[in-house]
């Protein structure tokens, strides 16, 4: 159970010293463009766009596994029924094979890549303000949901914006050169339990793209409009905890600060996720620092004064707290077994 407030702020055993949070006034903004539009916002209809994108890609991963596996054996079964007279025709048999292969690799290739424009601004405001820009480098070894894309060799982060004692980043996540997402991350002083705040695009409708996979019976309701604002996922049996942590004033923080946004807490990492990709904005960056300021700053000072009484150890958190649970994928098997069931149904047509 969590302990008793205290006024000072504490230090946790074994954690190593997080740099102070940077408050948003001491930034400098001068660089980057202020822009007269708002920010675009999640809506229902890239909820509905995300499922039907998430739904196509699956399909789209098995009927590339149907190409390399059928088509070779296709082509095999009729160079027995129809064998080669000759060697022209053995030529032309392999200069067929090797087109088909080269259209493969072909595809394959612009489906993954990606143009990279840098942001010179971004890069100024940057070097003026003594953070580290990169307009594109490999993805960090982060925690958050994003980082952990188990269907992908390329990923990559573009138009990442640092500090140089790694207090924060923030840029744009980017899979195979498409479906970037903007993110923020922020070092904390202490580990605490896995928490996912998935934005709503508005009251009542369904949570964020960012949540999908999570298990719903670790859904909990908060007091007051919050439920509106965030659809929150706990591990079970931290929902005193949860209180603990988010309080009422901290809560009023995260709908009127970060509302747009999904939020994640793992281990000692505060993440904020934007549907759209960020940029020199001077708005949006300024926006960024000021969550990170008051509302990933309050959550820390709340933070290293929690204790997580199920750890065998002080500072740390037990075992079913350090991560949610993730659905059960029942779903998707069956459609990768109907799919797969389609296949041997027409090989067996093709193939008696």
């Amino acid at each position: 159970m969590p302990e008793s407030p205290v006024p000072e702020r504490e230090a946790v055993p074994g954690s190593e010293a997080v740099p102070e949070p940077i408050p948003a006034r001491a930034v400098d903004y001068r660089d980057l463009v202020e822009s007269a539009d708002s920010m675009p916002v999640l809506r229902p209809s890239d909820v509905r766009a995300a499922r039907r994108r998430s739904a196509s890609d699956l399909v789209g991963q098995v009927a590339t596994w149907f190409a390399v596996v059928w088509l070779p054996l296709g082509l095999i079964r009729l160079f027995q029924h129809f064998p080669p007279d000759g060697p022209g025709e053995v030529l032309l048999w392999g200069g067929g094979l090797g087109l088909g292969v080269a259209l493969v690799a072909r595809l394959v290739s612009l489906r993954r890549r990606s143009i990279h424009v840098p942001l010179p601004r971004l890069a100024a405001f940057a070097a003026r303000n003594r953070f580290v820009y990169q307009p594109q480098a490999h993805a960090p070894s982060l925690p958050g949901r994003i980082f952990r894309n188990r269907h992908s060799t390329r990923l990559s982060i573009t138009h990442s914006v640092s500090h140089r004692a790694g207090q924060f980043q923030f840029g744009n996540f980017d899979v195979d050169g498409r479906n970037a997402v903007g993110f923020l991350a922020v070092k904390l002083d202490a580990a605490l339990p896995h928490l996912f705040l998935a934005s709503r695009p508005r009251a009542g409708s369904a949570a964020s793209p960012f949540a999908a996979g999570l298990a719903g019976e670790q859904e909990v309701d908060l007091e007051g409009d919050f439920p509106s604002t965030f659809a929150l996922y706990v591990p079970q049996g931290y929902g005193v905890d949860v209180r603990y942590l988010l309080t009422p004033d901290l809560m009023a923080l995260l709908v009127d600060e970060a509302g747009d946004y999904s939020i994640e807490i793992v281990d000692d990492w505060f993440f904020v996720y934007s549907w759209y990709p960020l940029n020199d904005d001077a708005r949006l960056v300024r926006r960024l620092f000021e969550i990170m300021d008051v509302v990933a700053g309050r959550l820390d000072r709340r933070g290293v004064r929690y204790r997580d009484e199920r750890a065998p150890v002080t500072g740390r958190i037990a075992g079913r707290g350090r991560r949610l649970r993730k659905a059960n994928a029942g779903g998707e098997i069956a459609a990768v077994l109907s799919v797969l069931g389609l296949m041997a149904g027409i090989a067996t047509f093709c193939f008696p």
